[in-house]
């Protein structure tokens, strides 16, 4: 991928691939990294390049969605609120599982580790479908397990953490629209050490990034409207489902290639 300045076609197809793939995320909490990094990389960009984007427009995307949020009411995310401690605690907690990561990442394949993370996946979704009938005891501490967990998913493979976060907070009872609205807030806390570090490596491609940025500050609006107008019931069997395709999507690509 050139790194001089993008054709309109090209920009055009990034702000397109970025709007849609960080609405369907930011509905359901998860998939925007899964999905667009490979299809960056099927379109010829360079894979840390892709990487780095996806990280990068993210994390611009997540400041813009947090704020629709919170105007459309999906969560209260003012300084010292419930929601926004949860965001915090998840977002600093994150920080801890990479540094394990990093440290598996050398010594195992990387197709068994995507089969690690799907297999997760999957039984996270198996288990927001039981929470509905039983519910686990909401605490800090079963949070901060979440994010670590979540976050060590992200150092070793570069996606996982949306679908474990949002899961995790509906297991402990957390309201969908509140879920999906401190995800994107928290996430946003754990990329920024992440963009810090391309920065400093100079994986920066600006091509990429500005209209991957204005892609997903376009979907912000659409996606907090969206949350805002969906009942709790529908986002909970959205979620389930979304997090069900990508964990088949992402095992079946494991395995294929072992």
């Amino acid at each position: 991928m050139p790194l001089e300045p993008a054709s309109l076609a090209w920009t055009t197809t990034l702000i397109t691939l970025a709007l849609a793939t960080q609405y369907v995320s930011g509905v359901i909490g998860m998939g925007y990294g899964t999905i667009l990094t490979p299809v960056l990389i099927l379109l010829g960009v360079n894979p840390l390049n892709a990487v780095s984007s996806v990280v990068v427009s993210q994390l611009v995307g997540n400041s813009v969605l947090s704020l629709m949020h919170h105007r459309f009411g999906n969560a209260d995310l003012r300084p010292g609120g419930e929601e926004s401690r949860r965001a915090i605690i998840l977002g600093v907690s994150g920080i801890v599982g990479p540094l394990v990561a990093v440290i598996l990442m050398l010594h195992m394949p990387v197709n068994l580790l995507k089969a690690y993370v799907a297999i997760l996946m999957l039984s996270m979704s198996v288990l927001v479908v039981l929470s509905r009938r039983v519910r686990v005891k909401y605490s800090t501490k079963k949070l901060f397990l979440i994010a670590t967990v979540a976050s060590f998913n992200k150092g070793l493979t570069g996606g996982g953490y949306g679908p474990i976060v949002t899961a995790g907070q509906l297991i402990l009872g957390v309201n969908p629209k509140s879920a999906v609205a401190v995800t994107s807030m928290a996430e946003f806390i754990t990329e920024v050490t992440a963009v810090i570090l391309y920065g400093l490596t100079g994986l920066l491609n600006p091509a990429l990034i500005a209209p991957m940025i204005a892609g997903t500050a376009l979907s912000a609006p659409l996606v907090a409207k969206t949350v805002k107008v969906a009942s709790n019931t529908t986002l909970r069997k959205v979620m389930t489902a979304g997090m069900t395709f990508l964990a088949l999507a992402v095992l079946i690509k494991a395995l294929t290639v072992l």
